[in-house]
């Protein structure tokens, strides 16, 4: 329900219930009215933050069309002409970071002597690395349940009062 005040229009929640007698028959009611102006103006908020959200996704660099390579040294040709590292060009024109490594071809032909010790290593933190990405996808899909689908609205706001974060199912009024 809205009401018109001096300040402009305020939103109020209102929750009836039937009052029974011990023969259960109705004898009265009861009603609870909440001024809900604070919850509104939070969704407003945060219904602007997705705005904002979706216009910096909009803006994200993307790659896109013919890019010209070495076919050995793998470097890229920029629009001046000059040849990059692919890492430099791809980090410039994208929001791509690198971390590099070797692969197993390369680590045999570098390293023949002790090929296979690195190679168990490897595996060995590769899966340590899926169990520790296991146990994260199972605390993020808790999170889920916890936070973003529970039937009431929870915001995590800063000291200074600014919404960080709300989850997806905030009650309306």
């Amino acid at each position: 329900m809205n009401h018109q005040t001096q300040s402009g229009i305020s939103c109020f929640e209102t929750t009836t219930s039937p009052l029974r007698n011990a023969a259960g028959e109705i004898i009265s009611g009861i009603m609870v009215t909440r001024n809900v102006d604070q919850r509104k103006k939070m969704e407003e908020e945060r219904e602007s933050l997705i705005r904002d959200l979706n216009q910096a996704l909009a803006s994200i660099k993307t790659l896109s069309g013919l890019i010209s390579t070495c076919a050995s040294c793998k470097r890229i040709r920029n629009s001046k002409g000059e040849w990059e590292q692919m890492e430099f060009y791809i980090q410039k024109h994208s929001e791509a970071k690198f971390s590099h490594g070797l692969c197993p071809e390369c680590t045999k032909k570098l390293y023949p002597d002790i090929y296979d010790e690195i190679m168990k290593n490897q595996n060995i933190i590769n899966q340590e690395l899926r169990l520790i990405q296991e146990e994260l996808e199972a605390l993020k899909a808790h999170y889920v349940d916890l936070y973003d689908l529970a039937p009431t609205g929870y915001l995590t706001v800063s000291e200074s009062g600014l919404i960080l974060e709300a989850n997806l199912l905030p009650p309306h009024c």
